[in-house]
C-alpha cells in the first residue's frame, strides 16, 4: 500500500513549508498517495489570492500567506481532500525549535500510524520518500476481518449522487438482516413518503419474498425485490441504506452501504461496533441482547422504535453535506485491507504490578469537558497504587504547550496505545462504541438527557461493564433501557465529581483485578433462524413484483 499522511504548514516561505511542498512534488513522481492535515497550519494566515484550504479536523479554514506556483497549490489542495488508511506512516514538517511538540501531538491526533517521521532539515524529499516505504516494508500487513479490497471499493467510493427514489436493504439471510423489522417498519410509517422500498436479497426463496410482502400488507405494492448480488447500481438513488441487524454474518454488504455515500442506518452492538466505530458515520439502532449465554448465543434484538427514529434521522439527512463523506472517510481509513499493522503497545516493564488504568477523554478539546477529564486524570496520578495512562479522544483545540503549563504532570502519561488495561474509562461525544482492549470497560455519557432509551446503543445499554451519568434524567434513561441500577452511577458536574468519579473507578479496578481476566464474550452462531411469525390480518398484494439485476 502506498498511502502517506502528512502534518504540517504547506505555506509560506519557511524551510519546513518548502520541504513539505517538495515531498508532496516527490510523492506525486512515485505514484503515492498523500493526505495532508493543517493542524499545523496557523489560522491566523494573511488571505490567499487563490482562496481558503479546508483544514480537515480542525474545525476552520486556513489560507496561505502568499502567492504559491499553481501547480504547488493544485497539490496541496489535492492533499487535504484525499484520505488514507489509519496505519499510514506520518511525516511532521515542524520548526526545529516546535519539531518534538508537533511530532508528539500527530503521534497522538493519529494513534495507529505504523511510524512517526520527523522530517529535519537535513533530509531531502527522495530520502523521506525511500523512509517511507522502508517502514511501509517493515510494518507488515494487517489482518482485518471485515476489510475490503480496494479494487473492490473503488466503485463504491465513486458512486456519484442522483436524486433519491426509494429506501434500500440488503440481506443474504432475512433473519439475521432484520429484514421484517425493515418491511413493516416501511409500512407503517414511510410508505406514503414518496418513496419506494428496494430490497437486495440474492438468496430468498420465494416463500420468504411472499411472507415479507405479506407484512407489507397494502404496502406491498411499493416494494421491489431484486434478487442478485449487492451492486452500486442498487444503492445510486437510495435516500438511505436501512439494516437493522439481529446478527452479522457477513459484513461486506455493511462496508459497501457505508462506501456509498448514502446515510446508513444499522443496528450497533458488538458484532457491527468496530465497523462502525467512526465520528457519526452511521445513525445507530439501539435495542438490547437477548438470550446472551444461552446455548444458541443469544441475538440482538433491534427496537422498532429505535429503528423509526434512526430512519427517521437518516431521511432527513439523505441531501445534507457531508453525512456520506465521513462514512467514506471511515471505510478508507478503518475498512481498507492491505493496510499496515499499527504499533504495539509498550512492554510493561518487568516488576510493575499496579493495576492499569487508562481514561480516554478529549483533553484538548477546549470543552467543559476536556477541563473534566482533566480534573479527573489529575486525581487520577496522584495516587501511587494504580499504573495511570491516558489516551486523547478528539480533535486538538490546545497544543502540548498549553497542557505542559496546565497540568505538567499529564504530559508523561499520554499514550497512543497503552495495551490491556484492567479499567478503561472512555468519555466524550460520540460515545466509543467499540469494547477496548482492558478488563472491565467503563463509559461516562457526556450527552444522554436527550436521548430516549430506545435510542441509546447497545455500548451503552449492555456491552460497557459500567455505566457513568451527569443527571437524574440521563440515570432514567439508561436505566429504562434495560440496563440494571447497579451497573449505574451518577456523577454530577461539581467540585466533587472527579473525586467521586475517581473513587467509583478505583472499585471498579479492584473487581477486575480480583476477576483477573476479562469478562466472557459469547460466540455468535452462523445457524440461519426463520422469521418471527406473524399472523396477517390484510390480504397479500404486490406478490409478483420480484424484478431481475439492475443494470448500471
Amino acid at each position: 500500500m502506498n498511502h502517506v499522511r502528512i502534518a504540517g504548514d504547506p505555506f509560506g516561505e519557511r524551510p519546513e513549508a518548502g520541504a513539505l511542498r517538495g515531498l508532496l512534488r516527490a510523492l506525486k513522481e512515485r505514484g503515492m498517495r498523500a493526505s495532508l492535515s493543517l493542524n499545523a497550519t496557523p489560522s491566523s494566515a494573511p488571505p490567499h489570492c487563490g482562496g481558503a484550504v479546508e483544514a480537515r479536523g480542525c474545525g476552520r479554514s486556513c489560507d496561505s500567506s502568499n502567492a504559491l506556483p499553481k501547480k504547488d497549490l493544485a497539490l496541496i489542495l489535492a492533499a487535504t481532500k484525499a484520505d488514507v488508511v489509519a496505519t499510514a506512516p506520518l511525516v511532521v514538517f515542524a520548526a526545529a525549535n516546535e519539531r518534538r511538540d508537533a511530532a508528539r501531538a500527530a503521534s497522538l491526533a493519529w494513534p495507529k500510524a505504523c511510524a512517526v517521521i520527523e522530517a529535519r532539515s537535513d533530509i531531502g524529499s527522495g530520502e523521506l520518500v525511500d523512509r517511507v516505504l522502508a517502514e511501509l516494508r517493515w510494518a507488515g500487513i494487517e489482518r482485518q476481518p471485515h476489510a475490503c479490497s480496494e479494487g473492490s471499493l473503488r466503485p463504491w467510493l465513486g458512486l456519484e449522487a442522483t436524486a433519491p427514489t426509494c429506501f434500500l436493504h440488503v440481506a443474504r439471510d432475512a433473519y439475521a438482516c432484520g429484514t421484517d423489522l425493515v418491511v413493516e417498519c416501511f409500512a407503517r410509517h414511510f410508505a406514503g413518503c414518496g418513496m419506494r422500498l428496494r430490497l437486495v436479497m440474492p438468496t430468498a426463496s420465494p416463500a420468504t419474498i411472499h411472507e415479507l410482502l405479506d407484512r407489507a400488507a397494502a404496502a406491498a405494492d411499493l416494494i421491489d425485490v431484486v434478487r442478485a448480488p449487492f451492486t452500486p447500481a442498487h444503492a445510486r438513488d437510495a435516500a438511505a441504506i436501512v439494516q437493522p441487524y439481529r446478527r452479522l454474518e457477513a459484513s461486506d454488504a455493511l462496508v459497501f452501504a457505508l462506501a456509498s455515500g448514502r446515510p446508513v442506518v444499522a443496528a450497533r452492538f458488538d458484532a457491527t461496533a468496530r465497523l462502525l466505530a467512526g465520528d457519526a458515520v452511521a445513525v445507530a439502532v439501539g435495542g438490547r441482547h437477548v438470550g446472551r449465554g444461552s446455548g444458541d448465543g443469544g441475538y440482538f434484538a433491534p427496537d422498532p422504535m429505535g429503528l423509526y427514529v434512526a430512519w427517521k434521522e437518516a431521511f432527513g439527512q439523505r441531501s445534507a453535506p457531508g453525512v456520506g463523506e465521513r462514512a467514506r472517510r471511515h471505510v478508507v481509513a478503518e475498512l481498507l485491507k492491505g493496510r499496515p499493522v499499527p504499533p504495539p503497545p509498550p512492554v510493561r516493564s518487568v516488576g510493575v504490578s499496579l493495576p492499569k488504568v487508562v481514561l480516554e477523554a478529549p483533553f484538548f478539546g477546549g470543552s467543559a469537558s476536556a477541563e473534566a477529564a482533566i480534573a479527573t486524570a489529575r486525581a487520577l496520578v496522584a495516587r501511587e497504587d494504580i499504573d495511570v495512562h491516558l489516551v486523547p479522544n478528539a480533535p486538538s483545540r490546545r497544543q502540548l504547550a498549553w497542557l505542559r503549563s496546565h497540568a505538567p504532570e499529564l504530559e508523561a502519561k499520554m499514550t497512543r496505545n497503552p495495551g490491556r488495561a484492567d479499567l478503561w474509562l472512555s468519555s466524550g461525544w460520540p460515545s466509543r462504541a467499540d469494547r477496548p482492549d482492558c478488563r472491565r470497560w467503563a463509559l461516562q455519557l457526556d450527552r444522554a438527557d436527550d436521548l430516549a432509551p430506545h435510542e441509546l446503543p447497545a455500548s451503552v445499554t449492555q456491552e460497557a461493564d459500567h455505566v457513568y451519568v451527569q443527571s437524574e434524567r440521563s440515570y432514567r434513561s439508561v436505566t429504562a433501557s434495560g440496563r440494571a441500577e447497579g451497573s449505574v452511577t451518577a456523577v454530577p458536574h461539581g467540585a466533587a465529581a472527579a473525586t467521586c468519579l475517581v473513587a467509583s473507578m478505583m472499585t471498579l479496578t479492584r473487581a477486575a483485578v480480583r476477576a483477573g481476566s476479562a469478562r466472557p464474550r459469547a460466540v455468535e452462531p452462523t445457524v440461519s433462524m426463520p422469521l418471527p411469525q406473524r399472523r396477517s390480518t390484510k390480504p397479500a398484494m404486490g406478490r409478483d413484483r420480484v424484478l431481475e439485476p439492475l443494470k448500471a
